[in-house]
């Protein structure tokens, strides 16, 4: 979902910081990563909103996320 995998923010914040760190990142991002999010395209934000409501930007999502995305933007632009 992330441009940054759970998986790897994970274990760079284990380095980086330490375990606790760590555990906290891992716990939030859990939190947030479901499969239940909604595609948002509006004049004022392009990208996901996750179901705890946390928005993710356009820039900050995975390249297959940005896809279906530009899917979206395009189905919209064209049935205006």
């Amino acid at each position: 979902m992330f441009k940054e995998t759970c998986s790897v923010i994970v274990y760079r914040n284990a380095k980086e910081k330490g375990f606790w760190n760590a555990i906290k990142v891992f716990n939030k991002r859990r939190n947030i990563c479901t499969p239940k999010y909604v595609i948002m395209i509006g004049e004022e934000f392009i990208g996901l909103q996750l179901k705890n409501l946390t928005k993710i930007t356009y820039g900050d999502l995975s390249i297959t996320l940005k896809e279906e995305v530009d899917s979206y933007k395009c189905f919209f632009s064209s049935n205006k």
